[in-house]
Formats: structure tokens, sequence, C-alpha cells
């Protein structure tokens, strides 16, 4: 979601679609928000159980970061799966 309007430019089919599966909010376009209120938003997103990141998606290392960040939202599944010979 763009990081200048977090709330308002999520789609809400997302979820309808996501439902109950983990899922991890990216706000794209820090570069353009203002790094006060971009921090206020990922506080309120945290407190609200939501796992989220701000980036800017120019940045070289964002693959890497995205990659750690979707680790550690499904570690559990992972997990399970792993349990399971997956």
């Amino acid at each position: 979601v763009d990081a200048r309007v977090p709330y308002s430019s999520q789609n809400p089919e997302v979820d309808l679609a996501v439902g109950d599966k983990p899922r991890l909010l990216i706000l794209t376009k820090t570069d353009l928000a203002d790094p006060e209120v971009t921090k206020e938003w990922l506080q309120y997103f945290k407190d609200h159980g939501q796992p989220v990141l701000a980036l800017d998606s120019r940045a070289r290392s964002v693959a890497k970061i995205v990659t750690n960040a979707a680790k550690q939202v499904l570690a559990e599944k992972l997990a399970n799966e792993q349990a399971k010979g997956m």
C-alpha cells in the first residue's frame, strides 16, 4: 500500500480473498511520505497485530528484506510443513 495513505490505499477485496491467512503489509513510497507519520502508521498496524514493513521499493535490499519478513510471518506454517516432511 502507499505509505502516504496506508489505510485508504488498501484494497478491501484483498481482505476477502486472504481471509485468515497470514499476510505481510508493505508500505511503499516511503521516500515520498512523512517519516514521522509513517512511524505512527507502522505502530498502528503493529498494535492491531498486522505484520508490516515500510520500504523504498527502489532500494537494492528490498527483496531480501521482504523475504526475511515473510519467513517470519510464515514461520509457524513453514515449521508445520517441515515437520510433515514437506
